[in-house]
């Protein structure tokens, strides 16, 4: 290689360095010149949308809700205290019958009693006249006695001179046979079976000309006058309402019964009548009984059976806040929206929950703006964007 080539190497080699650096020095300066244009450029942060509600004060009555089944407050088995022949049954007595208190349901044949209360009748008539006779000659005895001693001797008449005894055991034997008089006289008229209240017949397990033996169930009937309904409730749920003879003396709490029958949505009017007066062992919960009066009195009725929801009128909350229970944060906790809006933490008090709502009565200012949505990421103090969605009424 000679000189002139060498030189002509290193002249290229410089040219290419001065290119590179120029280039370089031209993209700094531009890049330096267009950094106030992308700070201008770059977005400012997105505030958390959250949606809220405002605070308002009312006046919330407390229902209390239990489930049970309709049963009347009367069933009993219709028992036969005498022996006899059916002879004659009630057209009401049969499955499904309605009867009135006093009516007639069955008769039993009285032949034998008949008789038997005629014999027993002459009995007493017999004892009747030797207790009268006998009456007699104990005061004949009497007199004869004072006639020969005197009234004023200071002797005593015995009781055997004066036919006592005589006239003591006429007397028993009068009431023995007036006794079983009225005996034979009670079982004549048991022998009409009559209704002790409004009622229908549940079974029916006798008819007519059947022989029947004292203390047979004829069958069983259950009262239409009231029914009642025993539902179950946990022990802190009976501080809200009134129950006889439990919680207070007075009247019990007003209720509300709703069943579905024959395609109806029908609703009763009752109250809460007792307690069982225990909490049962293995629930933990106390029964409630709620009884409804005249139940049969339209149509269709509050039938037996039946599978009731119960709403139970509690005591009225003044000046309380009613709160979605998605707006509770670790239990007792909310989040407000500030006149700034930013989020502050606020602890409160719940007196009670509802279904999908808490019942506040501390923590809380009328207006504030509680959130009820969630946020990933959340700060006590941190900016946010509100979207009013309902109002507390």
């Amino acid at each position: 290689m000679g000189k002139f080539d060498f030189v002509k190497k290193i002249n290229k080699q410089l040219l290419i360095t001065f290119l590179i650096v120029f280039i370089g020095v031209l993209v700094s300066v531009v890049i330096l010149g267009s950094k106030d244009s992308v700070k201008k450029r770059i977005k400012k942060p997105t505030l958390s949308k959250v949606f809220v509600i405002k605070a308002t004060p009312v006046d919330h009555k407390i229902t209390i809700k239990g489930y049970g089944t309709v049963k009347p407050i009367h069933e009993i088995n219709l028992v036969s205290e005498v022996s006899g022949k059916i002879i004659k049954v009630s057209k009401n007595f049969i499955d499904g019958g309605s009867f009135k208190g006093g009516d007639t349901l069955i008769n039993i044949n009285t032949e034998d009693y008949e008789l038997s209360l005629s014999s027993a009748q002459a009995k007493v008539k017999d004892s009747e006249s030797k207790y009268a006779l006998a009456k007699e000659e104990s005061y004949i005895a009497k007199e004869e006695w004072y006639q020969v001693h005197g009234k004023k001797n200071g002797k005593k008449i015995t009781p055997l001179v004066a036919k006592e005894p005589q006239l003591a055991a006429a007397y028993a034997n009068l009431q023995a046979n007036e006794a079983e008089y009225k005996k034979i006289k009670l079982q004549l008229d048991r022998c009409a079976i009559k209704a002790p209240f409004n009622g229908i017949v549940s079974v029916k397990n006798f008819d007519t000309g059947q022989y029947i033996a004292k203390g047979q169930t004829l069958g069983t009937i259950f009262s239409t006058e009231s029914s009642q309904i025993s539902i179950s409730l946990k022990d802190d749920e009976l501080y809200w309402i009134d129950v006889p003879g439990f919680t207070n003396e007075s009247l019990g709490s007003r209720a509300k019964v709703f069943v579905d029958i024959a395609g109806y949505k029908k609703t009763w009017g009752g109250a809460v009548s007792r307690a069982h007066g225990k909490i049962d062992t293995n629930t933990r919960l106390v029964n409630v009984v709620i009884s409804v009066d005249k139940p049969y009195e339209n149509y269709p009725p509050l039938a037996a059976g039946l599978f009731a929801m119960v709403n139970i009128e509690g005591k009225t909350l003044k000046n309380v806040y009613i709160l979605p229970t998605e707006s509770i944060r670790d239990n007792d906790m909310i989040w407000i929206v500030k006149k700034d809006n930013t989020l502050s933490f606020r602890k409160i008090n719940i007196i009670k929950k509802i279904d999908n709502s808490v019942i506040v009565n501390q923590g809380i200012k009328k207006g504030e703006l509680i959130v009820t949505s969630n946020l990933k990421l959340v700060a006590n103090g941190m900016k946010v964007k509100k979207i009013l969605r309902e109002l507390i009424k």
